[in-house]
């Protein structure tokens, strides 16, 4: 009986990885956790029971990737970018013949949300950002947003930019959006919805030191009318699964940057609040039953690079 996890893209990911041990620990100690990567140089493949090298997803044979899922009783699939969400949910059902599931919402919400200028389009009722692909549509704009539409965190990021130099920026993007350039407090919302689009719960984080796209340190937070906004907002779009929201809160307003369907790299702090979507996953593929329990204080998340000895 097929009943293991594989990771992918797993590279330096430790305390995700160390995320999903705690949560199949919890479920069944038995289970085993496979790493995926294209590298063998990765330091993730010391935290995991065994590491799959694999090929780049354009070179990924699925007839044969399967085939090795089932040799190896691999039933669980976590993927860890946006790409390998966008990859994976587009085979979800053929996974699912062969009774393995996949950690992510089904492929017309992941490509809905991988699109950002699409994404941002349908929601602007709810979270107003002005938004083009055109940056003479936005005149009235002093200060611009310059990101690839289809693109990952801070890759191809411009912020704060004056219009020549949007412009000049978007030069070297492939497909660039334009955006109005709001500065507020930035907050991140991990949620998660079950597989019948019922809210769990949710836990907001207010992004407090950002480097290279990623927060390093972040704090969770209340805020009750984010929080119903954020509810209503996932359940209207079907996103199950684990979630982050992107917003930007200016005085009483928000805005609504973008949606990725997956577990990010701070994510561990909601997971330390109570937000256990790995162990919830788990259950609901196999029908047993599970609580939120959130945490009943706030927690600050640092995050720093650690030392790990042992023998070679």
């Amino acid at each position: 009986m097929n009943k293991n996890i594989l990771i992918t893209s797993i590279s330096s990911k430790i305390p995700l990885i160390k995320n999903v041990l705690e949560s199949k620990d919890k479920f069944d100690k038995s289970i085993k956790v496979y790493g995926a990567d294209i590298s063998f140089e990765i330091v993730g493949k010391y935290f995991v029971d065994e590491l799959y090298l694999m090929p780049k997803l354009i070179d990924l044979n699925i007839d044969e990737f399967i085939e090795y899922c089932l040799k190896n009783k691999i039933k669980y699939i976590i993927p860890t970018r946006d790409e390998d969400v966008l990859y994976y949910s587009f085979f979800k059902e053929e996974f699912l013949k062969k009774d393995i599931h996949i950690f992510c919402a089904d492929y017309k919400i992941v490509r809905r949300c991988f699109d950002k200028f699409l994404f941002v389009k349908e929601n602007g009722a709810d979270f107003n950002i002005k938004t083009s692909l055109k940056i003479d549509s936005l005149k009235e704009i002093k200060k611009f947003v310059v990101k690839d539409r289809f693109g990952s965190g801070s890759k191809d990021l411009g912020l704060n930019l004056e219009y020549s130099e949007a412009l000049n920026f978007s030069k070297n993007i492939k497909e660039p959006i334009f955006q109005e350039f709001i500065e507020g407090e930035e907050y991140s919302i991990d949620a998660f919805l079950d597989m019948k689009n019922n809210f769990v719960g949710s836990i907001i984080r207010k992004r407090e030191i950002i480097q290279n796209g990623e927060a390093v340190v972040t704090c969770s937070i209340n805020d009750k009318i984010l929080e119903e906004k954020i509810k209503t907002f996932l359940i209207k779009n079907q996103i199950i699964g684990h979630s982050i929201t992107q917003v930007i809160k200016k005085e009483n307003d928000y805005f609504l940057v973008e949606c990725n369907t997956r577990f990010g790299g701070a994510s561990t702090l909601s997971h330390k609040m109570g937000l256990e979507s790995f162990y919830w996953f788990l259950c609901e593929v196999n029908n047993k039953s599970f609580k939120y329990v959130r945490n009943d204080k706030n927690l600050r998340q640092i995050r720093i690079t650690k030392d790990i000895y042992f023998e070679c």
